[in-house]
């Protein structure tokens, strides 16, 4: 007789029956969204376990990339992981995400409010900047990608421009740099030629956009191996670390021989200066030193290729600093205090108790040249300028204030012509131009330029001068026609400046008068203009792309008015094209070389049918106004139909 089998009752699977080890490392790779939704629910263990602070530190870490400055989330990430609530925090930034997902839904969805709405998300900071980069990146098949695109872009430069004037704003106004060994520090703890790299730096944010080399990115750390895309500081740093590599025994030479044999490196590996100078000196690219750091060509105006030689120096343990020579900046390099530039110790004067002399420096032109720049062949200069009387002052290391605003006049430069010479201010340029900054349509670009010209010196100049009270009213133009989302920036830091140095004389100098004039508009209710609603015969609609019959200029018809030239109260026209013509049908319309609007007569009108007669950067702008392009109809797709519900 066969013995019957004995089997074991079956036990039922658990998460109970694992380790507490294994649950912490299945956690790990568990979305922390399900984690809050239903692990840590399951049973009063896995909700210990699935609240460790060491999980959710991890989560916070890989979760976000971008951290506002407030979160100090670096000192966070340094210290005692029970400081901290994580979980938290992580719940606070997903929070965020949310708020700003709603508040740039509603961007897109309507006008009305747009401001308030973009400000909000600007006063987020860094923690908006994500979401904003998966926005700018938005696939072509999403319904409303140019609207999209175009929204995050201009609030994330925004953003990026708030950084900037950090940069400027924290910069010490009273500091003066003397000639010979420094070691001077700001109030921050930075080194003063640290504090300088940044200020320059911060030019670059201006024009940065969708793109990486942040002045700081305030991100969390990245994973090994080094970032792909660092920063301008870690790009210097970089290269100082890569020429020592290349010269293990630089510490052994002379002040002299280390000069040039870093400015013959940087040289050869073309980080400095230019190609075809004649031709490109006055191209915007060149005035930034994250794009010549950055991309080939590494082409740079006499002062950024100055400032790229000295950060390094810097880096490398010795003194070099730039000198503002009229028209051309050079360098400055000092050899340590007691010793001279060939490395020989100098001796007191005799029969004196007063210490060595300080030693002199020598001259570099990094830009131009390999070699020594003789300091008689600069006095020669000076004496055909017939400055001979202010020499010391031009052949003495620059003040940082005046090397910064120096090239805040350099980017404005690029867009004035030069009568003097062959140089010409930077035109319309197309995107595959090698001299263009390498992000962001011309004519953003241009404006945005111009734009960090302003700011700067808003910033570092004293607030009671004739040229703050310019550049004011300036920010006032800028504010009405181009960068209306800048209003949170002018009341952050214009405004408290404006205050410091009292009534102007003129009300409307008040920049909280034209804040708060911009906000009420925002609130406006739109006019509605129907087809139905006019006797005119009004043949094009929102969104078509025309060529001006006479004028010849690209253009997208943005709205129509049969009763005169359409005004909104948020636009700012540009005079009328063709004001010697006749008709009664207006149409204003974006056009591809500027960011105002312009009106043109219905007669004037030439449709463009054809896909290929429409440059890509144009699409760059159109997201203010439309959603996407409809390759059929070869017409833009309108995203102001609560203007115009017809089109």
């Amino acid at each position: 007789m066969e013995a019957e089998a004995t089997t074991q009752p079956r036990i039922p699977a658990s998460l109970e029956l694992f380790p507490n080890e294994i649950i912490l490392h299945i956690l790990y790779f568990l979305p922390p969204e399900d984690n809050l939704l239903c692990f840590q629910l399951l049973s009063k263990r896995l909700n210990d376990l699935a609240n460790k602070p060491f999980l959710w530190r991890h989560h916070c870490s890989n979760a976000f990339k971008y951290w506002n400055p407030d979160h100090e989330f670096q000192r966070k990430l340094e210290g005692p992981v029970s400081d901290v609530d994580w979980k938290r925090l992580f719940i606070l930034r997903k929070q965020r995400n949310a708020r700003i997902a709603h508040l740039f839904d509603g961007i897109l969805a309507t006008k009305l409010g747009r401001l308030r709405k973009f400000e909000q998300i600007c006063h987020l900071g860094y923690d908006a900047k994500e979401f904003l980069l998966d926005q700018c990146h938005v696939d072509d098949s999403v319904e409303d990608v140019l609207a999209r695109r175009y929204h995050a872009n201009s609030i994330l430069d925004s953003i990026h421009r708030e950084v900037a004037i950090k940069e400027w704003k924290s910069f010490p106004r009273d500091i003066e740099i003397n000639n010979g060994h420094d070691t001077v520090q700001t109030a921050g703890g930075r080194r003063l030629n640290t504090t300088v790299e940044r200020c320059l730096a911060a030019f670059d944010m201006f024009i940065l956009h969708d793109q990486p080399g942040d002045v700081d990115e305030a991100s969390s750390p990245p994973p090994l191996p080094p970032p792909l895309c660092p920063t301008i500081s870690q790009m210097l740093d970089n290269l100082a670390a890569r020429f020592r590599r290349l010269h293990p025994d630089f510490d052994d030479l002379s002040t002299r021989d280390k000069a040039l044999t870093l400015n013959l490196w940087l040289r050869s590996q073309k980080l400095l200066g230019m190609d075809s100078p004649g031709r490109n000196y006055r191209r915007l690219r060149n005035c930034f030193i994250g794009q010549a750091l950055r991309y080939s060509p590494h082409q740079s105006l006499p002062l950024v290729s100055s400032a790229i030689y000295c950060s390094v120096a810097d880096r490398l343990g010795f003194d070099a600093r730039p000198c503002l020579f009229p028209s051309h900046v050079h360098t400055l390099v000092f050899p340590p205090s007691g010793v001279s530039l060939d490395g020989v110790p100098l001796q007191p004067v005799e029969d004196s108790d007063e210490p060595p002399p300080l030693p002199e420096g020598m001259h570099l032109d990094p830009y131009g040249t390999d070699e020594e720049v003789p300091k008689s062949y600069l006095l020669a200069l000076l004496a055909n300028f017939g400055w001979q009387a202010n020499a010391d002052v031009f052949l003495s290391s620059a003040q940082p204030r005046n090397l910064i605003m120096r090239l805040a006049h350099n980017i404005r430069a690029a867009f004035t012509p030069d009568l003097s010479g062959p140089n010409q201010p930077e035109p319309y340029v197309p995107a595959s131009d090698t001299s263009r900054p390498t992000s962001g349509s011309s004519v953003i670009n241009r404006d945005a330029a111009l734009l960090a010209f302003i700011w700067a010196r808003l910033m570092l100049l004293p607030p009671n001068g004739l040229e703050w009270v310019d550049s004011l009213h300036r920010i006032f133009d800028r504010l009405t026609t181009s960068w209306i989302g800048d209003t949170w920036l002018i009341e952050k830091y214009i405004c408290p400046l404006y205050d410091m140095a009292g009534p102007h004389g003129q009300v409307w100098d008040n920049p909280r008068n034209l804040v708060q004039t911009k906000r009420d508009q925002d609130m406006v209710k739109l006019r509605v203009r129907r087809r139905s609603e006019t006797t005119a015969n009004i043949r094009y609609k929102v969104g078509q792309v025309f060529r001006h019959r006479r004028l010849n200029f690209l253009g997208v018809i943005t709205g129509w008015a049969d009763d005169g030239p359409p005004v909104a109260p948020e636009d700012i026209m540009a005079p009328i094209v063709d004001t010697s013509e006749s008709g009664t049908v207006y149409y204003t319309c974006m056009r591809m070389d500027s960011l105002n609007q312009v009106k043109v007569l219905q007669h004037t009108i030439l449709p463009v049918y054809d896909r290929a007669q429409i440059p890509d950067e144009l699409f760059e702008l159109a997201g203010l106004y439309f959603k996407r392009f409809d390759k059929k109809t070869c017409r833009f797709v309108s995203n102001i139909r609560e203007e115009y519900p017809d089109d």
